[in-house]
This record gives C-alpha cells, sequence and structure tokens, in this order.
C-alpha cells in the first residue's frame, strides 16, 4: 500500500468562524483517503523579513518544512479590501524564499475562497494567482470556487450546503488529484 500523499492547506482568515476555514475543512474531507493533510499554522508566522533569511526562526523553519515536504497545497482566502489579507500574504512571502528554489515550486496549487460578498473571492484569487504564478506552482485553472453571499452557504453545524459551489469544490479538487498522481 502506498503512503497517504501529503497536502498542506492554508486559511487565509483567522477569524473563529471564518467561512473559508469551513469551506477549507469540507474540502479536505472531499478529498478522500489516500491523503495526508496538514493545516498550517500561518498566523504564527512573524513578519518576512528579508535580514530573517539567514536564520530563520523556528516558527518559519517548521512551515518551511511543511512546504518541502508537502506535493501539493490547498488554499482558502478570504478576500480583504479587494486582494488577500496579510496573514496569506506573509505566508506566501515566506515561502517564496529563496528566489527560484522556492519549496512550492512546481507543486500543484488549488485555490478556493468564501466571502460575504456576492462575488465571492475573485479580486484575491486574482491576486493570490499573480503571486503564485511568479512561484512557479502548478496550479490548478479550472474550476474557480468563488463561494459568495457565504452566510446562507453554511449550516448552523457550519456544513457547506451549496449544491452548485459543491458541485465546483468536487471538480476542483478531482484536477488537483489528477495533478498530484501524475
Amino acid at each position: 500500500m502506498n503512503p497517504p500523499i501529503a497536502i498542506l492547506a492554508l486559511c487565509g482568515s483567522l477569524r473563529s468562524g471564518s467561512y473559508n476555514r469551513m469551506l477549507l475543512q469540507h474540502a479536505i474531507t472531499l478529498l478522500g483517503e489516500g491523503f495526508h493533510v496538514t493545516v498550517a499554522d500561518i498566523a504564527a508566522l512573524p513578519h518576512y523579513n528579508e535580514d530573517l533569511n539567514a536564520a530563520p526562526p523556528p516558527e518559519a523553519l517548521a512551515f518551511l518544512e511543511q512546504c518541502h515536504g508537502a506535493k501539493g497545497v490547498l488554499i482558502a482566502t478570504p478576500e480583504y479590501n479587494h486582494s488577500i489579507g496579510g496573514t496569506l500574504k506573509n505566508a506566501i512571502d515566506w515561502a517564496s524564499r529563496p528566489d527560484f528554489k522556492t519549496p512550492l515550486a512546481n507543486k500543484p496549487v488549488a485555490i478556493l475562497g468564501a466571502s460575504t460578498g456576492p462575488v465571492g473571492t475573485a479580486r484575491a484569487q486574482q491576486a493570490l494567482r499573480a503571486m503564485l504564478y511568479v512561484l512557479g506552482v502548478d496550479l490548478v485553472a479550472k474550476p474557480e470556487v468563488l463561494v459568495g453571499m457565504a452566510a446562507g452557504k453554511f449550516d448552523a453545524q457550519g456544513q457547506f450546503i451549496d449544491e452548485m459551489g459543491n458541485k465546483f469544490l468536487g471538480q476542483l479538487l478531482d484536477a488537483f488529484k489528477t495533478k498530484l498522481l501524475k
């Protein structure tokens, strides 16, 4: 029997009751057997500072080790001011070093996101895709999972109940798994 495929999951929202965290947890359950998912604690990362590259703090070293050890990355991003939040941006900055040898290069990455606004996280995902492109990741381009009006898409227990959203999420995860299994 093959060992499970290591996936690193990042949630850009720190809020308790975060729709993005609930959506990410739902996606993790949909991955099914054969995958081991580690949700990174990106809130623990210090602010990226190039002066720290020579001797990164322990939190950064642990995160970079998680990036190196993962075969693929699943990212849930909220949208703040038409872009991604600072915590997720900081994690991407840490993972972007060293230049041209990022631990995320060539790894499959799938993005999803939820927002209380009507357009979901379209602008945040666009900004995130631009950042990830520079890192040379193997981005899952379609379908985009842009959960808008998220307050009505989860039940009282935090379960994602949107039929169309679940369809797109399933298709995204299928495309992600196809890249992982190549």
